[in-house]
């Protein structure tokens, strides 16, 4: 199971900022993460539907292994990710 939260703040009519917290219970893993979208509904002339497209970095304390050809095992901890995003709010 996860938990996550997350805010929100309109910079502009068509950029938000924000950030989020994810817990996942399974693997007790936590990840801390930033957001920019740039909203297209008003650009765009979509009335009460806002489509967004944005990138989130985000910091998480998962625990990785690798096996090298070797055999051997290496532990990776706190991984930094950037991903793409996109939606759609309707107000």
């Amino acid at each position: 199971m996860a938990i996550n939260a997350s805010a929100e703040y309109g910079v502009t009519d068509d950029i938000s900022v924000g950030g989020v917290v994810w817990y996942s219970t399974s693997d007790s893993s936590l990840s801390l993460g930033l957001s920019a979208d740039y909203h297209l509904g008003r650009t765009l002339k979509l009335g009460n539907i806002d489509p967004y497209v944005g990138v989130s970095p985000y910091y998480t304390n998962e625990k990785i292994n690798k096996v090298d050809n070797d055999g051997y095992t290496t532990v990776q901890n706190g991984i930094l990710r950037v991903v793409g995003n996109v939606g759609v709010n309707y107000l």
